[in-house]
């Protein structure tokens, strides 16, 4: 049987005893084997179950053991159902003799193709949606900072560091209390219409996962989509599931499978245009001046800048 090896035994020592945290992998084989104790556990007692088998006239005979190798067909396929495939049931080493003998007597309960494979699903399916992220999953998707950041460089003093430097001099305690207030109310609006946009996104998704799940035969478990949507938040615990060479198998390619059919149902959202709120005259002055400096080039700028500087 395919095992991790067991940890060496320790010597009996007469120091002191201290706690100290478990490694990674000590802790793995500690998990490793109460999992197998308990699965012994229990398909022990599967194996001890008996059932009085009646005749055809009657009577009732002695009681017998349960089919133990249908039993066990069962369980397998339930797994392989609640992992999302019967690839996934034996991803830990694909192609051994043992794999191959788990496939066989799976692919025996639920068909070759898997036709049945869902039927025999118990738990439900989530599917994971963290809308901000899909900024660096899926090409062109919308990401907020970089909104937010585009707008707020639209209402720098100056796009010259120098000359910026020299107005932010300049600036009285009420001009600058103007400028934050502006700055806050142009950022605060950013996320707010992204906060729709994402929210609109996240419900069209849930939508998708559902009419994909409904066309898989079989499934009649519970399909839920826990999304992350609200720009405000960092939600690291809501992650998307991608199958690629840096994450490796899934742990559930049904709903990997889900994710991946939304994601191509649902269009990616065209990033939002903007408005400036209200400017004070002083920064709106500056702002004209800066269009202007686009058009005419540095000393047009420089003399905008001076003209402001004198009033």
């Amino acid at each position: 049987m395919n095992q991790p090896t067991r940890p060496e035994p320790t010597t009996t020592s007469t120091a002191p005893a201290t706690t100290t945290p478990a490694a990674p992998a000590d802790a793995f084989q500690q998990t490793w084997a109460q999992t197998h104790a308990q699965a012994v556990a229990v398909l022990t007692t599967a194996c001890r179950l008996r059932f009085a088998r009646t005749h055809s006239d009657g009577t009732t005979a002695s009681s017998e053991p349960i089919d133990f190798a249908d039993f066990l067909a069962s369980v397998l396929a339930g797994v392989a159902a609640n992992v999302g495939s019967m690839d996934r049931l034996v991803a830990g080493r694909p192609g051994s003799w043992e794999a191959g003998l788990v496939a066989q007597l799976v692919t025996g309960t639920v068909g070759e193709d898997e036709a049945w494979l869902y039927e025999n699903r118990t738990e439900p399916v989530v599917v994971p949606l963290n809308v901000p992220a899909l900024s660096w999953d899926l090409p062109g998707f919308p990401e907020v900072e970089d909104a937010v950041t585009h707008t707020l460089d639209r209402l720098r003093l100056s796009p010259d560091p120098q000359t910026a430097a020299r107005i932010a001099e300049q600036l009285t305690d009420e001009q600058w209390l103007e400028y934050d207030e502006v700055r806050d109310a142009a950022e605060a609006a950013v996320l707010a219409r992204y906060a729709q946009l994402y929210r609109a996104y996240a419900d069209a998704f849930t939508d998708a996962v559902h009419a994909a799940a409904a066309q898989i035969a079989g499934l009649s478990v519970l399909v839920s989509v826990t999304c992350a949507h609200d720009p405000h938040e960092q939600a690291a615990a809501v992650v998307n599931p991608f199958d690629d060479l840096n994450c490796g198998a899934p742990d559930d390619e049904l709903t990997a499978r889900l994710w991946r059919a939304a994601a191509a149902a649902v269009p990616v959202p065209d990033a939002p245009a903007f408005d400036l709120p209200p400017l004070p005259d002083w920064l709106a002055a500056l702002q004209a001046g800066t269009e202007q400096s686009t058009t005419l080039g540095p000393s047009a700028a420089d003399a905008r800048t001076n003209e402001w500087q004198e009033r």
